[in-house]
């Protein structure tokens, strides 16, 4: 007999559990309902009056109590259509949804509402980042007054409370991380596709995933894995960027520095830069695969062979991207093959490179054979340096799926894996056949990264576009995720001047070090710091930039305010003194960028004309001793 199931959403206030219930439902064509909405059909008064009304106590005996019966109704009416699915689905192995129900925030905290729930099918909860939490929390507030209150007061009390939760929003069959704009839609698409990958390993408890032999990639996590909870703040209001500068480099005395010219690929939506392309594009999932299978059957592979993909991609990426873009590949008759490795500055080691040729050593990749980064900084230097050195070079691309590597480093052709004594110290330049960049994939990137990646287009602004960086300083990032406006032209400015500069000096034999600005500290804090994101420790870089120019190179003390206010606005750190110590000077020893006895240290005139500053590290040591 084929059973049918009810499947249920849980999760914390405000992630968005009725939205995605109701596109879940939409999705399956089958009833939705609601807890909350239930009640107030009951009670007749908005729930928000009647908690006011009766109390938190009594609201969740009342919530128990509609629970209780809205899961008698269910499962008689489960009972009552199994035979008529047989008669339709007499092939299936799996069970149908019968219906999906959205549980209150506060439900799941009693053992026997989620047992209960369980006598006619699984929970599924939905979690999110600290930032998503209340974010979504503070819209709910302002544009749902009537929506039920909150058992809290403050930022420090929810922490709390979700902390308190966390173990009975563990105890669910199956775990969801949701991003911001990721629409409810999105979302429901990937539930269906959890369910189905549920049912079979229920099925044939055989089936392993595809991402771990430890267990499915939609398991909880262990308790233990959660840190404690931080909440971030709203940011300031959003701008649109009208550059129309863009840096010409040339030699000024002895320093290295800028000077902007006007922009002449303003309006294209590809960039050329030393003779491969890449393209700007949004929402263009369609066009990439047409891309990928003309790159594939190019005709400079050999005579009749179509080549062989490998995508590379951090487990997350990989979940979220890497599988449907492997399996719609396949669809189109083509051999593509997922690598995935753990998301993290982590993996960028040797032995991980070994791995991974080893992989492609098993799939007998040949040199007609291609990679792909489907990611973002991470995958795109591993991939890269990978490529570089396989069988002594194969073809590869970039598909960067962050912010930081949209704008700054998927260009460049600069490829590197870290060592024990400092980032990026073993790598080598060597482009790709192209770079595709949409802005889409930026959906699912939680805030936190999307604000580490301005960061890189802030160091863009600052080295040598005045006007750049005040449509920085204006811009809301969160905003681009309530609104769904797109941030290509962002994006596409921050290109321009790297390319140009890249252009003049791919190899970084004299002005491309401008582009250095904030990473000589930047790279020490973050190897000093493992929970920094890389844009993170280049804004404690950025900060410290500011402060050393203004003492060393008269620096506008207005402008030193103007710049670290706007990494402030944006809730990025500035405190870099608590940085410093022996250690961190060490590092600087094992800087990529040094000659000799000397950094390459990148400074500030003003905002929009940045210089290089050869000084030797002792010398430097110094200077930043007198700055503390």
């Amino acid at each position: 007999m084929t059973m049918s199931a009810v499947l249920f959403i849980s999760g914390p206030p405000g992630i968005g559990k009725s939205s995605v219930a109701e596109a879940l439902s939409r999705l399956n064509k089958v009833p939705y309902f609601d807890l909350d909405q239930l009640i107030e059909q009951e009670q007749n008064i908005v729930l928000s009056k009647y908690i006011g009304q009766v109390g938190w106590t009594e609201f969740r005996r009342q919530e128990s109590f509609q629970l209780q019966e809205l899961v008698k109704v269910l499962s008689s009416i489960q009972h009552a259509s199994d035979h008529s699915h047989d008669q339709d689905h007499e092939n299936k192995t799996s069970p149908l949804i019968e219906a999906i129900v959205s549980l209150g925030g506060g439900c799941v905290l009693q053992e026997s509402n989620r047992r209960l729930a369980r006598e006619i099918g699984p929970i599924f909860t939905l979690w999110g980042s600290e930032s998503l939490n209340i974010q979504r929390l503070k819209r709910r507030a302002k544009h749902n007054p009537n929506t039920h209150p909150l058992p809290f007061s403050s930022l420090t009390e929810l922490n709390q409370l979700l902390m308190e939760r966390l173990p009975c929003y563990l105890d669910s069959e199956a775990w969801l991380e949701v991003y911001e704009a990721e629409s409810p839609e999105q979302i429901a698409q990937r539930i269906d596709k959890i369910w189905t990958h549920y049912q079979s390993t229920k099925i044939d408890p055989s089936i392993t995933s595809e991402y771990t032999n430890e267990q499915a990639w939609y398991a909880p996590p262990s308790l233990d894995s959660f840190p404690k909870l931080e909440f971030d703040q709203q940011g300031s209001r959003p701008g649109i960027i009208k550059g129309d500068q863009l840096a010409e480099v040339r030699p000024d005395h002895d320093d290295l520095q800028l000077n902007t010219v006007p922009n002449t690929h303003a309006n294209t939506d590809t960039l050329i830069l030393n003779g491969y392309p890449i393209y700007l594009k949004s929402s263009a999932q369609d066009e990439l695969i047409e891309l990928l299978t003309m790159w594939l059957n190019s005709t400079d592979k050999a005579e009749s062979y179509t080549a062989k993909l490998a995508v590379f991609s951090d487990d997350v990426v990989a979940r979220l991207y890497g599988g449907d873009l492997v399996g719609a590949l396949q669809n189109n008759g083509l051999q593509a093959h997922l690598i995935s490795f753990p998301v993290g500055e982590q993996s960028k080691q040797l032995r991980v490179v070994e791995a991974i040729s080893t992989q492609l050593l098993k799939l007998n990749f040949t040199r007609s054979d291609c990679l792909l980064a489907l990611g973002g900084g991470v995958s795109g230097d591993l991939c890269g340096f990978v490529a570089s050195i396989y069988l002594r070079g194969v073809s590869w691309a970039q598909v960067p799926s962050t912010l930081l590597a949209q704008i700054d480093s998927s260009i460049g052709a600069k490829t590197a894996v870290n060592h024990p004594l400092g980032k990026n110290l073993i790598g080598s330049f060597y482009r790709p056949s192209w770079v595709w960049i949409d802005d889409e994939y930026l959906k699912t990137l939680p805030l936190r990264h999307l604000k580490a990646g301005w960061v890189e287009a802030l160091k863009h602004a600052l080295i040598c576009d005045p006007s750049y960086f005040g449509e920085l300083k204006a811009l809301n990032l969160e905003d681009y995720f309530v609104e769904q406006t797109t941030i290509t032209q962002i994006i596409k400015r921050g290109l321009q001047i790297k390319a140009q500069i890249v252009e003049q000096d791919e190899l970084e034999k004299s002005h491309r070090a401008l582009l250095n600005l904030g990473h000589t500290l930047g790279h020490a804090f973050e190897k000093s710091d493992p929970t920094l994101l890389h844009g993170e420790a280049v804004a404690l870089g950025i900060s410290f930039t500011v402060e050393y120019s203004e003492l060393y190179h008269h620096l506008d003390p207005q402008q030193v305010h103007q710049i670290k206010q706007c990494l402030e606005t944006h809730e990025l750190d500035i405190e870099w003194r608590k940085y410093i110590n022996d250690d961190l000077f060490k590092r600087l020893a094992f800087d990529k960028k040094r000659s000799g006895a000397q950094l390459k240290f990148v400074g500030l005139k003003a905002i929009g004309s940045a210089f290089v500053d050869p000084i030797n590290i002792e010398e430097f040591k110094k200077r930043v001793s007198n700055l503390i």
